[in-house]
C-alpha cells in the first residue's frame, strides 16, 4: 500500500424483514433499483453483465463491474470514484435469519488519502446508509423515501 492509500472501508448494516432472496433481487434488479435507489439502472447485477447506474443529482452514467455474484448471499462489484481517478470495491453480504429477517451488510473501500478520496468516502458512507434505509422502506412498506412526501396521516 502506498502513502497515497489507506485501508479505510465503509461498513454499514441493516436488518430487513424479508427473506434474503427477496432482498438480493431488490439489490440486483433494475426494476427494483429504480424504485428506491437509482434514477436509471440498466442491466442486472450478475456475472458477465455490464450494468450502469445513474442518479438525478449525478448525471454521469456510472459503469458497474461485477466481481462476484452468489445469489442470495453475496454481491461484489467495482466502480469508479466520483472523480474517476480510481475504483473502489463494494461488497454486499446477506445473512438470512429466517423469522428475524435478513441482515444486509455493505462495505466499500480502499480510499486514497487525498482530499478528493476522503470526500468521496464521506459521500459514499452517507450514500450507502441512505440506500439501505430506502431499501428497507421499499421492501417492508412499499415506500420510496427519495421522492414522495410523507403522507399526511403519518
Amino acid at each position: 500500500m502506498s502513502d497515497k492509500e489507506m485501508k479505510f472501508e465503509i461498513d454499514q448494516t441493516i436488518r430487513i424483514m424479508k427473506p434474503a432472496a427477496v432482498v438480493f433481487e431488490a439489490i440486483t434488479s433494475p426494476k427494483h433499483l429504480n424504485r428506491y435507489f437509482t434514477s436509471r439502472a440498466e442491466g442486472m447485477l450478475e456475472k458477465g453483465a455490464k450494468p450502469t447506474w445513474q442518479w438525478s443529482d449525478h448525471p454521469k452514467t456510472v459503469p458497474i463491474e461485477i466481481v462476484e455474484c452468489q445469489s442470495p448471499t453475496r454481491l461484489v462489484f467495482r466502480w469508479p470514484t466520483h472523480d474517476e481517478q480510481y475504483s473502489t470495491t463494494v461488497q454486499f453480504d446477506l445473512d438470512d435469519q429466517k423469522e428475524k429477517g435478513t441482515v444486509v451488510r455493505v462495505r466499500e473501500g480502499t480510499w486514497k488519502t487525498i482530499p478528493a478520496g476522503l470526500a468521496n468516502s464521506y459521500d459514499n458512507a452517507g450514500g450507502w446508509m441512505h440506500m439501505l434505509c430506502c431499501l428497507k422502506a421499499y421492501l417492508e412498506h412499499n415506500v420510496d423515501l427519495r421522492s414522495k412526501p410523507i403522507p399526511e396521516n403519518w
